[in-house]
């Protein structure tokens, strides 16, 4: 469902327990169409980052292995563009050791560097 504020909030309580299935579906709910609604947008790219801090792995795996579900470019602009301040090299340093495929890693860590680029 696009836009679930529903999902957010529950993986955000839930951060360290949520299951991959949760994730998906909170990945899944990120899209453009979600761009005009800024309530949602900077909650939700809070949030995504967390999931980058505290599950990276399963959190790329799941960008990774569920292609036609995901707006992928989407998520790629909210990781380059966080609303606050994260370790963004620790979390570079955490995608780099995840086994899943070297565009993903790439993608993910180019829009990290032009997050970092902005501080």
């Amino acid at each position: 469902m696009d836009c679930d504020i529903q999902i957010v909030v529950y993986v955000h309580k839930n951060i360290k327990t949520v299951t991959s299935l949760d994730i998906q579906k909170l990945l899944a709910s990120l899209n453009k169409k979600c761009k005009d609604n800024a309530e949602f947008s900077e909650f939700s790219n809070e949030v995504l980052f967390e999931l980058m801090v505290e599950r990276t792995e399963d959190v790329l795996k799941i960008i990774d292995n569920t292609k036609h579900k995901l707006d992928r470019e989407y998520l790629y602009n909210n990781l380059a563009d966080p609303v606050k301040d994260f370790d963004l090299q620790g979390i570079m340093n955490k995608v780099k050791v995840v086994n899943c495929s070297d565009a993903i890693k790439k993608r993910v860590i180019d829009s990290l560097k032009i997050a970092a680029s902005k501080n």
